[in-house]
């Protein structure tokens, strides 16, 4: 038997290696075979051959075969290197068997499994939902989606955003061990229960929300998602698996109406929505081409009546001349998690205006208002940022306005975000206030500097004698939290004097001015500025003729 272990031993070479050049060795055995035959070729012929034709290591073999042998039976060292080339070749043979095995686990890996997470993938859903089809046993399913999740990994670059999807799906797994849990895009995840009890999925979903909650750290950036998810379940909801899917995605889109939160489908939540599909569709691509305006409604100081700022009012015309009110959209909007688009457009189409104005008014203010998605996005203070240096306007000629309802949503993240505006400058307005919840709660621990009382209360105010304690009481709050005040939606001289008796520094109304386009606003502001010149201080038949002129 021929022993590697006693040819690496003498020649110091590497047995298996030199098996690669079996060929060569067979051409060194040639010579090897006429020398010992004809005795014509001598062994130091043999070895300069070797050894000038670069084959140093063919040499080495050549003369510890010779040792070894004596020069005897060269024929049967022939076939023991003629098995060695034998297993050389089996061998390369059986590596080739698992490099196309392993190749095609590789395809499998790449056609059924995504290549960030190692999730199965949507390829692999349809074989799984099939297969559970196929088998008539019920279950659950539930599509959960992380919101904002494509502007996050885009603000934080591909690295972090992968580690970031990484970890994601590491709290998913910790709160779904019974679940099939596929990756079908970026930011969604389907995931298949073995039941179809209601109460235990909706219980089983909101634990996997609340799994998302902390803070997420990530390459030394703190980051904070939000989910959302909606639950069917086979076969009450469907037979197929594009029944499922569908119905799965519309749960979904309902579920976004409230933050973290997951619905079950019912059939009602399909009535509508090929149209409202249809809608969003439109004003996505009215936002993206510019198919919205901006309308600009005054807000005046009480004791001089001049024009300090205007509040940026977005409007939506259809290309046939329909127009969509903002109580249409905006709610839509905010469904399909596109309100972030749209307050990112408000901002820079009334900011660039803004800085049109202040070249003659450097005093004017715009208000602005935030979603709730606004305000519990924790990017919010660098995408306002970002609108105020692309336009060169100072933070303190912005005032960001905020409901109380989007606070309440989720009152920690909507600390936070405003703090954080209000800490660069920017002003913070509570609008519709009265109409929220735990106002008083959160006003102390809130960055306020203005609060914009209701219409509601304000309009049929001189009607109604508890509107005016509301209003008036409002307003002494706001004066001991150091806020300043304005009215919404005063209409008439009466409820003018009674908001200034109580102490109101700024009307906002159609008895100051409707919303009107940029250019007819500056024509207001360039106005007053001429009425000031001619008069001075205005006197009161001045101010009501300025007021008459807003309100036509």
């Amino acid at each position: 038997m021929f022993e590697l272990t006693s040819f690496e031993a003498s020649t110091a070479l590497p047995a298996f290696g030199l098996l690669l050049q079996c060929v060569a060795i067979f051409q060194c055995l040639r010579l090897i075979q006429l020398a010992n035959r004809s005795n014509i070729v001598t062994w130091r012929v043999v070895l300069g051959v070797l050894l000038t034709s670069g084959l140093v290591q063919f040499a080495v073999i050549a003369n510890w075969i010779n040792i070894s042998s004596n020069s005897i039976d060269i024929v049967a060292w022939m076939a023991v290197l003629s098995n060695a080339f034998a297993l050389l070749i089996t061998t390369a043979m059986r590596n080739t068997v698992v490099d196309l095995k392993t190749e095609k686990d590789v395809r499998h890996q790449l056609t059924k499994f995504d290549t960030r997470t190692g999730l199965p993938n949507r390829s692999s859903l349809m074989d799984e939902l099939q297969t559970r089809l196929a088998s008539e046993y019920s279950f659950g399913l539930a599509i959960l989606s992380f919101n904002r999740f494509k502007q996050l990994y885009e603000s934080v670059g591909e690295t972090t955003g992968n580690n970031l999807l990484r970890e994601m799906v590491e709290r998913i797994k910790s709160m779904s061990n019974d679940a099939f849990i596929s990756q079908v895009a970026a930011n969604e995840f389907v995931l298949i229960f073995p039941w179809v009890d209601e109460a235990h999925t909706l219980a089983y979903c909101t634990n996997i929300l609340k799994a998302q909650e902390p803070i997420y750290l990530v390459d030394g950036l703190s980051l904070y998602v939000d989910a959302s998810i909606g639950v069917v379940s086979s076969p009450e909801h469907g037979n197929t698996a594009s029944e499922l899917l569908g119905r799965a995605d519309v749960a979904l889109e309902r579920s976004k109406v409230a933050l973290n939160r997951c619905h079950v489908y019912k059939p009602e939540f399909g009535s509508n929505a090929l149209k409202r599909m249809q809608l969003v569709a439109e004003l996505r691509q009215a936002i993206g081409e510019g198919g919205l305006s901006l309308m600009y409604q005054p807000i005046v100081e009480q004791h001089t009546q001049r024009i300090i700022g205007a509040e940026a009012l977005v409007r939506w015309f259809k290309p046939d001349g329909t127009q969509v009110f903002p109580d249409q959209f905006i709610p839509l909007a905010e469904e399909e998690r596109s309100v972030t688009d749209l307050t990112d457009w408000v901002l820079n189409q009334g900011l660039e205006t803004l800085a049109v104005w202040q070249v003659e008014y450097p005093d004017l203010h715009l208000h602005v208002n935030l979603a709730t998605a606004d305000i519990q996005d924790r990017t919010c203070w660098s995408r306002i940022r970002a609108a105020l240096e692309r336009h060169n306007i100072s933070p303190s000629t912005l005032v960001v306005e905020i409901t109380e309802g989007a606070i309440t949503e989720d009152p920690n993240t909507a600390i936070e975000v405003a703090n954080e505006i209000a800490d660069h400058g920017v002003g913070v307005a509570i609008d519709d206030f009265g109409t929220g919840f735990s106002s008083l709660q959160r006003l102390k621990v809130l960055p306020v500097e203005e609060i914009k009382i209701d219409r509601s209360f304000v309009m049929e105010m001189q009607n109604q004698k508890s509107d005016q304690a509301i209003v008036e009481s409002t307003i002494h709050l706001a004066k001991n939290l150091n806020c300043r005040v304005t009215a919404e939606g005063v209409e008439s001289i009466e409820v003018a004097r009674l908001l200034e008796s109580w102490g109101c520094e700024q009307l906002q109304g159609y008895y100051f001015g409707k919303p009107v386009s940029a250019e007819a606003f500056y024509a207001l502001l360039r106005e007053q500025r001429a009425l000031e010149r001619l008069h001075g201080d205005l006197p009161s038949e001045v101010k009501q003729d300025l007021s008459n002129r807003l309100r036509a």
